[in-house]
């Protein structure tokens, strides 16, 4: 009769994790030599939830004072974990050390990281540099951004920040409602309407230097919408699209923020059900629906095979710099700002595949300023090695709105390298690129685009810009 071994699962999950690699290969041939028997057994897994995120609720990098402490602010998920435990480590316990309750001692000058892992499981760990430093440097004043500090009861408004010195050590805020029955706040500075009234809020600086700011809110009541009326021709939408629908309410002052938004088919489109901000995900149809109180208006998007409609409105960009032709590409102000590397170039990429129909979006444009320097721009497209350059003419209008230029051209009339856009179907390309070249300068040079759009005709185009 062979031998009958029983394994508790937890006991070699604990074994693995501890011994060293010496009994890990013992143990590895013991388990293969046993595991040889028809007759070995083993006890059924119970369902365990371990830890799958850790968050640290700290700065990183995160400056010390040498000779202090501090004690880590952390979350684990999911919350109904069977083992919260968690195991903290140092890369340097001479620099700064960390015991077992996630306190941080800054011994000497220097850096090292600290980790924070799950006891059981390997996901969600986490690491955060400390650098021990000799002074702290202090705010001394906060500053907020927001012209209009009103909001409506039951709406929310976020509050914007900066502080000086801009050399400050520590950046984090704490936000504090002084009148919690007319709003609150949460700890990033989102404001909430209750009741009518004036609200304060105060933020502090957390560096222990005692500056605060107390923040004057006025809580406005609610106007009730009787009707909400979604303007014509947004039916059509375009993929990987952010955006908002645009809408008249009824009356004119009425509170708006009281809308929530739902979608029939996240798959498609999905909305944020605060504010109405949409991401397109997928090829489709959905119902839009605006509601508040009794009122309720609904719209069907469609989602349009080769429409663009990429703009940097809302804080989303499916646009990159390009390779090593640039230096920086971000959102500021809802343009997307680039500026040009050494190499004299400053060219963007879509993030995505791009879907070109040039039958029925055959005009592609962008609205961007132009660099105070000269250049060359080229428009560029390829899947594997098929298309190119566009060997076209490109176009140019001027926005009447703000003298900001729009350049199109028409993907239907002429080709891209040796390839030419079929008409009767949309074509998907791995890559898009407004390649600028040959910039006469890069020092103190940048431009701004304002979005990227498909349109069905030059007519189409004009009318959107203004352009008689």
């Amino acid at each position: 009769m062979g031998i009958k071994t029983v394994y508790n699962i937890k006991s070699i999950i604990m074994i693995i994790r501890y011994l060293n690699r010496s009994w890990l290969g013992a143990l590895g041939l013991s388990l293969c030599m046993c595991s040889c028997n028809d007759e070995e057994q083993f006890e059924p897994l119970e369902s365990q939830k371990i830890i799958s995120e850790i968050t640290l609720k700290v700065s990183d990098p995160l400056p010390l004072l040498i000779n202090t402490d501090s004690l880590v602010a952390y979350e684990v998920l999911p919350e109904d974990a069977n083992n919260k435990n968690v195991i903290w480590t140092s890369s340097n316990e001479e620099i700064a050390s960390v015991d077992a309750e996630g306190r941080i001692y800054a011994n000497n000058f220097g850096k090292a990281f600290i980790t924070v892992a799950p006891e059981a499981g390997f996901a969600g760990i986490k690491t955060v540099e400390v650098e021990v430093i000799d002074r702290i440097i202090p705010i001394k004043e906060i500053l907020i951004k927001n012209t209009d500090l009103s909001v409506y009861a039951t709406a929310s408004l976020q509050l914007e920040t900066s502080y000086l010195p801009l050399e400050a050590t520590y950046s984090s805020l704490s936000w504090t409602s002084l009148t919690p029955e007319i709003a609150s706040v949460t700890d990033e500075g989102l404001v909430k309407g209750l009741v009518p009234g004036n609200a304060v809020i105060r933020v502090e600086a957390r560096d222990g230097g005692g500056c605060f700011k107390d923040v004057a809110i006025t809580v406005k009541e609610v106007q009730p919408l009787t009707d909400i009326i979604f303007k014509e021709g947004q039916e059509e939408v375009a993929m990987y699209e952010t955006s908002k629908l645009l809408f008249t309410p009824v009356p004119a002052d009425a509170t708006t923020s009281t809308i929530q938004w739902s979608s029939t088919d996240n798959n498609v489109v999905s909305i944020n059900q605060e504010t109405g901000v949409y991401y397109v995900k997928g090829y489709g149809s959905t119902v839009i629906t605006a509601k508040s109180g009794d009122v309720e208006a609904n719209i069907t998007l469609t989602v349009a095979p080769g429409k663009i409609n990429d703009t940097f409105l809302y804080g989303a960009t499916n646009w990159r710099g390009f390779s090593k032709d640039y230096a920086s590409a971000e959102i500021v102000d809802g343009k997307f700002v680039v500026t040009p590397g050494t190499n004299q170039k400053a060219s963007i990429e879509r993030i995505y595949d791009t879907d070109f129909h040039a039958g029925n979006y055959p005009i592609v444009a962008i609205k961007r300023t132009d660099p105070a320097t000269s250049y060359s721009m080229v428009m560029d497209m390829w899947t594997d090695k098929n298309y190119g350059a566009y060997k076209g003419q490109i176009q140019k209008i001027i926005d009447p709105a703000d003298n900001v230029p729009v350049y199109y051209v028409d993907i239907s009339a002429a080709q891209f390298g040796s390839m030419t856009l079929p008409k009767d179907k949309a074509e998907t390309l791995d890559v898009f690129v407004y390649r600028m070249n040959n910039l006469g300068q890069t020092e103190n040079i940048s431009y701004s685009v304002y979005w990227i759009k498909s349109f069905k005709s030059v007519d189409e185009l004009k009318k959107y810009v203004g352009v008689e």
